[in-house]
């Protein structure tokens, strides 16, 4: 039989190759920031110049994932800001209404912390797997609900705006920055 991927939902990720070149002078530069108690500051990224370096990189990642989706259209970044997550700090279920594609950056990142969360777009209750089929391991890339995505430092992961996400409450005591910017047609 032959199976046809009809409408998948798109994810990229990729490493960035200089993150040990800017991770602790972008960590300085932030360090000065204004943040709410819920550790989000609203700094507009893509408009520094001190971060010009990441934001050239980001773009070339984003038309790589454009140029993979056959887009004609151009696109510009018009909303950043960042998270410096702190214990029980987490993302309700989300997406980004007005916007064409989103990032995520972690600027620093673990992988044994709390991943980010894809669900899947269309909420199908009859859905013959449960969660205990995810559990162990009994789902593919036809049935599974959610995909996960570990923080890793110098990671960026590129999706759709209008796909829900969320992030549970930070349990590790460890870094946890991410720097995220909407990208709108120009």
């Amino acid at each position: 039989m032959q199976i046809n991927l009809c409408f998948p939902t798109v994810i990229g990720f990729s490493d960035c190759p200089f993150i040990d070149e800017i991770k602790e002078p972008y960590k300085k530069i932030i360090s000065d920031y204004k943040y709410e108690a819920n550790g989000r500051c609203d700094e507009n990224i893509h408009l520094n110049p001190k971060f010009s370096k990441l934001n050239n990189w980001i773009i070339g990642e984003l038309n790589k994932y454009v140029e993979g989706h056959i887009y004609k259209d151009k696109y510009e970044c018009t909303e950043s800001w960042l998270i410096d997550y702190k214990l029980g700090i987490y993302q309700p279920i989300h997406n980004h209404p007005g916007f064409v594609f989103s990032v995520l950056f972690f600027l620093e990142g673990y992988e044994d912390d709390v991943n980010l969360t894809f669900h899947h777009p269309v909420d199908d209750m009859m859905n013959p797997l449960n969660n205990t089929a995810k559990q162990q391991g009994e789902t593919n890339d036809f049935t599974h609900r959610e995909i996960y995505y570990k923080p890793k430092t110098g990671r960026l992961i590129i999706w759709r705006s209008n796909i829900m996400h969320s992030v549970l409450p930070k349990t590790k005591n460890c870094k946890r920055i991410i720097l995220s910017y909407n990208f709108s047609k120009k």
